[in-house]
């Protein structure tokens, strides 16, 4: 079996649901979720869903050595979303290749996680900016998220009114950090094929430390590289901002679920480990530039999502009926075990 039978095998067991169309409130609310706007939604959701994984890969593919690019040619190397809400990407060697898997839960998360934050950036018509009470309902929201998914594995949708041009904001960041762990991925595959000195070489040797941390930066700095080249191929200097701001935000996010007690593997280096491994390198390409601006703007969120949220995951900011609403589910879930899919967080 290749890694694409293998991977279409996963997803006839967990397919991506296909939202409900049937009338047009139904349409407006699945837009919103994707950042979609009214038109966009109708034409999207008249086709099959979009696999983000597999458009990701394709995206970087024209970056990739000429000895990958066959082998994804061939079937050996393939990508793909399946329809689990868990909080999971890994990649996973099968009989004939290597095949990279995403959780819906991953890219929802990092959606739900972008739309909050995004609230947080003016638009021209004078809406959002940083202020104490707008970071306190980001830290809120992103704390009924991490509940929510602690509590049972789902992620709870942001409904907080929100401005089309930090949609788009929602909709680039997501899809950036999306992006970059797609790319990660990647780096474990020439790993496994080429060893770590191939990976490394794309931007540069990873810091001494054990060998399982060094394969994880190795491939951080494979996954950053493969990124910028690919926004440098769209042209535009923000592409490049917002290529290293999804990376940065990626890792944020993990650094905030890992202080709110959601494990990750031990084989990985923690969280701001990897952020000031990411920012070395970045301004190694950018000749000595520091984070974007992009990049300071996120940090201030989550870190202060962070020292707001010092209590923990409790439900003060969750509602009684919502919580009723969803024990029926969390029951349902602890019954519905997928041992087939190997948890190897990125």
């Amino acid at each position: 079996m290749n890694a694409v039978e293998y991977i279409r095998q996963l997803q006839s067991m967990h397919p991506v649901p296909t939202p409900d169309i049937s009338d047009i409130e139904t349409l407006r609310r699945a837009a919103e979720a994707r950042g979609l706007d009214f038109d966009e939604a109708q034409r999207a959701f008249g086709a099959a869903p979009v696999d983000i994984a597999a458009n990701n890969l394709n995206t970087i593919r024209p970056f990739l050595s000429t000895d990958m690019q066959q082998r994804i040619a061939a079937g050996q190397i393939a990508a793909g979303t399946i329809g689990l809400e868990t909080f999971d990407a890994f990649s996973e060697q099968v009989d004939d290749g290597w095949a990279i898997v995403f959780h819906l839960g991953f890219t929802q998360f990092l959606y739900q996680a972008a739309r909050s934050v995004a609230r947080l950036f003016p638009t021209r018509s004078g809406a959002g900016g940083v202020t104490e009470a707008l970071l306190e309902e980001t830290a809120k929201a992103l704390k009924r998220q991490l509940w929510y998914h602690n509590a049972a594995a789902i992620w709870h949708p942001a409904a907080d009114p929100i401005e089309p041009e930090q949609l788009e904001i929602a909709n680039v960041l997501s899809g950036a950090a999306d992006e970059f762990f797609l790319a990660h991925e990647v780096g474990h595959v020439v790993t496994s094929i080429a060893g770590i000195d191939e990976t490394a070489r794309r931007l540069g040797p990873p810091p001494e430390t054990t060998p399982a941390h060094q394969v994880e930066f190795a491939c951080d700095g494979y996954a950053l590289g493969l990124v910028l080249d690919a926004a440098s191929k769209r042209g535009a200097k923000q592409d490049r901002d917002f290529a290293v701001a999804g990376a940065e935000f990626g890792l944020q996010l993990m650094r905030l679920m890992a202080r709110f007690g959601m494990e990750f593997a031990a084989t990985h280096p923690a969280a701001d480990e990897r952020i000031a491994y990411v920012r070395r390198l970045q301004r190694e390409q950018t000749d000595g530039a520091g984070n974007t601006e992009l990049s300071r703007r996120l940090e201030t969120v989550l870190e202060h999502s962070v020292a707001t949220m010092s209590d923990g995951l409790r439900l003060d900011d969750v509602a009684e009926d919502e919580v009723g609403a969803l024990l029926p589910r969390i029951e349902a879930e602890a019954l519905q075990a997928a041992p087939h899919v190997r948890r190897q967080p990125m």
